[in-house]
């Protein structure tokens, strides 16, 4: 059995940056999932949902490394 500091249940948008928090923290993180994450694929078709994302959040992001890849797969 595998032991870890932190258990983040769920790895949408707030579960991955918790969990990518924590693991730039030093701690040992598992992210249970229930679905395998589908990959980013630019063709695909536009979907109506949003996310708006304040300031602040934005520089969370950019703490965790992860703004600019959010940032290119912009439409």
């Amino acid at each position: 059995m595998n032991k870890y500091d932190i258990a983040v249940i769920g790895g949408g948008m707030v579960g991955a940056a918790v969990a990518v928090g924590f693991a730039k923290q030093g701690r040992s993180v598992v992210v249970v999932e229930g679905a395998e994450p589908k990959a980013f694929d630019a063709a695909q078709a536009l979907d109506v949902r949003v996310s708006a994302i304040s300031h602040q959040s934005v520089k969370l992001l950019e703490s965790l490394d992860a703004w600019s890849a959010i940032e290119a797969m912009r439409v």
